[in-house]
């Protein structure tokens, strides 16, 4: 743990970092901002955000249930969880694919081949 305890220096502005990356490319593909760097930055700092949270928390674990043993902490974790099933269980088919485009296709795109 005393390894860990060394790495507050900068794991503290990789979480932040990382967390105003994934917000601003999260806004951004919610509005179908779309893009492969936007994309890219997106996945690959999530990944990042995921691993610089589990330090965090596993250096600050003490203070962490303690939190959790206070109702707003109970609340907190009730709704995040009920939240992430809902979005999970509940989204429409093909959120985030984009609209479906009707019609002939544009310049350069091929007709898919049709049954005889």
């Amino acid at each position: 743990m005393k390894a860990l305890s060394s790495q507050r220096s900068w794991l503290s502005p990789l979480v932040a970092a990382a967390f105003i990356i994934i917000s601003i490319t999260g806004v951004l593909l919610f509005y179908h901002v779309k893009g492969n760097a936007i994309r890219s930055l997106h996945e690959w700092f999530g990944w990042v955000f995921i691993g610089a949270g589990l330090l965090h928390i596993l250096l600050n674990l003490r203070p962490m249930l303690q939190h959790v043993q206070k109702r707003s902490g109970i609340a907190a974790l009730v709704l995040a969880v009920m939240l992430t099933v809902g979005l999970v269980v509940f989204a429409p088919a093909g959120h985030g694919k984009g609209p479906r485009r009707e019609g002939p296709p544009s310049a350069g795109q091929t007709l898919p081949p049709q049954a005889p």
